[in-house]
């Protein structure tokens, strides 16, 4: 956010003193999903990370008699069979939404490969790229890239859920203001404002 010591002084944005110049909902959910993305990489036991112990978990819960080492040491074509059997397995008791979001379980698993390359493309489907069509085939993603951040922020939170309760915390809400369409110079308030961007997917 690019902050005004002295207030902002423009034709679309009024009552305003110090505070952050406004934001679309996009950026609000780029920044949310990299967020999520960099937390879920940062150890929180030790040298384990919060996305190796969902992977553990998920594996548990699915009963796979295969373990994440496995999963991370996987070549392309084991780690597609590996996923395939594990959301076969998940699907039998949430099939609607293990459908919705398996590409975002499929960029997990692959963001946790011991491999540079598959772990750059499961990188990079969850901030949003698009993924070339060998790609896509290779891993067996259903689409090259996500329409929306947000939609991608609603899988990683769903599949957070499976293990235990999942919670989003934004730090200093109330610098984040926005814009309509029609460029209205009324702002909004932070409560009022967070839950359009909660609703709001496109």
């Amino acid at each position: 956010f690019f902050q005004a010591e002295d207030g902002i002084r423009d034709y679309k944005v009024t009552g305003v003193q110090t505070c952050a110049l406004p934001i679309y909902v996009r950026d609000f959910w780029e920044t949310v999903l990299q967020g999520y993305v960099s937390c879920l990489q940062e150890a929180i036991v030790g040298e384990v990370s919060q996305l190796q112990k969902l992977i553990e978990f998920l594996i548990s819960d699915t009963n796979l008699s295969i373990s994440r080492r496995q999963f991370a040491q996987a070549s392309a074509s084991e780690l597609k069979q590996y996923l395939n059997a594990l959301l076969s397995a998940l699907a039998k008791r949430q099939k609607a939404l293990t459908l919705k979001f398996q590409n975002t379980v499929r960029a997990l698993f692959l963001l946790d490969s011991d491999d540079f390359t598959i772990s750059g493309i499961g990188y990079n489907w969850l901030q949003g790229e698009r993924l070339e069509e060998e790609e896509q085939s290779t891993f067996g993603f259903t689409a090259a890239s996500a329409n929306h951040p947000s939609e991608i922020v609603e899988g990683l939170s769903w599949v957070m859920s499976l293990q235990c309760p999942c919670v989003l915390a934004f730090d200093q809400i109330d610098s984040i203001v926005t814009r309509s369409e029609e460029h209205t110079s009324e702002l909004q308030s932070p409560c009022n404002l967070v839950c359009r961007l909660l609703l709001e997917k496109k």
